[in-house]
């Protein structure tokens, strides 16, 4: 039995009374929507250093314990953890060298030319599965097709896609 005393109840009725996963019926047109972003983003604060090669972030939660972890390249990385995830990222978008992770710090090296903006947000999405759906379909969020993918352009594991 649902009560109907708010929008959240009556979503959540349909969704539990058609039995699809991650869709939520809205409006008098019944048309299913995503929300906006699945996922929890990190809190990000970026440090100064005094070597301008560097980047410094602090984040809010822990990625490697009380051990530590370096990466010289992207071929360093030969697990899955969300660390891992992480410098998979950072390597991806050209603009760093090396990566090293401890605790809840993470530095980067930039490479020759390159600064630290838009690293922040690369980190801040690493938890984000499901960016919001663009107009048109395509972007970030989904693929030309209307595929889903995760934030950074990584598809879901199988059986992790809402149907």
């Amino acid at each position: 039995m649902c009560p109907v005393t708010s929008m959240v109840s009556v979503a959540m009725c349909d969704l539990l009374a058609s039995a699809r996963r991650c869709a939520f019926r809205v409006g008098g047109d019944r048309r299913d929507i995503m929300p906006p972003a699945m996922g929890q983003p990190i809190t990000v604060v970026e440090k100064p250093t005094s070597n301008p090669g560097l980047a410094r972030f602090e984040l809010n939660r822990s990625l490697t314990g009380q051990g530590h972890e370096h990466y010289r390249s992207v071929d360093d990385v030969l697990d899955d953890r969300p660390v891992d995830e992480l410098a998979r990222r950072l390597f991806a978008t050209g603009a760093v060298t090396e990566v090293h992770a401890i605790g809840s710090v993470v530095t980067v090296r930039l490479a020759p030319g390159a600064t630290g903006e838009g690293l922040a947000d690369v980190i801040r999405d690493l938890y984000i599965f499901y960016g919001p759906r663009p107009e048109g379909g395509t972007g970030e969020g989904t693929e030309a097709g209307g595929e889903p993918v995760a934030a950074g352009g990584v598809r879901p594991a199988e059986g992790d896609a809402p149907e």
